[in-house]
């Protein structure tokens, strides 16, 4: 039987001093930086809520705010998995669960996957994305 084991994550966002964390232990590794790609004008945010390794797979839930002024709808998520050289170890896209967000509104994203053939990713670099209504 697998042991399930949770990860430490660095959010890194331009112009912060202090990232916040999540505590735990990932295979051993200490902490996992989380890369925002999403563009300023995209006026979307990512929380994650948690992170877990299980079954040579990562679990992620979170939650995505339109910090914008228009309604966003297909809000989604794309999470790529590297490793500490950058090199790939997978990708996934899924929609949030709300088919649409107004301004201000919080959207969720539970237990989404990123298969990773074992290896244990040191960099999460989260895009965000939705059509303006």
């Amino acid at each position: 039987m697998l042991k399930a084991l949770s990860l430490t994550v660095a959010i890194a966002l331009p112009g912060l001093l202090a990232a916040p964390t999540f505590a735990g232990d990932f295979r051993g590794q200490s902490r996992a930086i989380i890369e925002n790609l999403t563009p300023n004008d995209a006026k979307l945010a990512f929380h994650p809520q948690k992170m877990k390794w299980e079954y040579e797979t990562l679990y992620i839930w979170g939650t995505v705010k339109n910090t914008g002024s228009n309604r966003k709808e297909f809000v989604e998520i794309s999470i790529t998995a590297l490793d500490s050289h950058r090199n790939f170890l997978g990708r996934e896209t899924w929609y949030i669960h709300e088919n649409h967000l107004n301004a201000g509104e919080t959207g969720t994203l539970d237990r989404v996957f990123i298969e990773t053939e074992g290896r244990v990713p040191a960099i999460l670099q989260i895009q965000l994305s939705g059509n303006e209504k």
